[in-house]
């Protein structure tokens, strides 16, 4: 692999670690905002996964450069909690609300996953990590689909 190569999946990682961070944050922060206590559950599971996933993401990239500094997620999704904490003191948001966050968080997830996937050249041992990691991704959303629906015909 051509050190111009590394660069981008190392980058296009960095990229997916942060947001792992965001979301890592986001589902700790939703899991206090929501009404029902298993939902709050779940969403601390998220939470928590992440952070597995994470510190995996972080041991991959450490193979590349061991010196590298990684963020702690994106000045994106701090303004995105952000917006929910105004939103929040406004009114109290609903769980389907605040699944419909959540959903569209793991699909922005998604396709960066899936955009890194698609660099030609990718590391082995990073693609089988991304791929592993976008599983679980997936599989979230169709939770949090299904959660959201539930919730949506309990509110009405």
């Amino acid at each position: 692999m051509e050190i111009m190569d590394q660069n981008k999946e190392v980058k296009e990682m960095n990229d997916i670690h942060e947001l792992l961070a965001d979301s890592r944050k986001g589902y700790h922060e939703a899991a206090g905002r929501v009404g029902s206590p298993q939902l709050a559950q779940f969403l601390q599971q998220l939470s928590v996964q992440r952070d597995a996933m994470q510190t995996e993401l972080a041991t991959e990239l450490r193979r590349f450069r061991r010196d590298d500094r990684l963020q702690d997620g994106t000045a994106k999704g701090t303004l995105h909690r952000a917006w929910m904490d105004i939103r929040d003191a406004l009114g109290r948001s609903d769980d389907a609300k605040m699944l419909d966050e959540c959903e569209r968080g793991e699909k922005y997830l998604l396709g960066r996953i899936d955009a890194v996937l698609e660099t030609p050249g990718i590391v082995a041992s990073s693609k089988q990590l991304l791929a592993v990691q976008r599983k679980q991704v997936q599989e979230n959303l169709t939770q949090l689909e299904g959660l959201r629906e539930t919730a949506k015909t309990v509110a009405k």
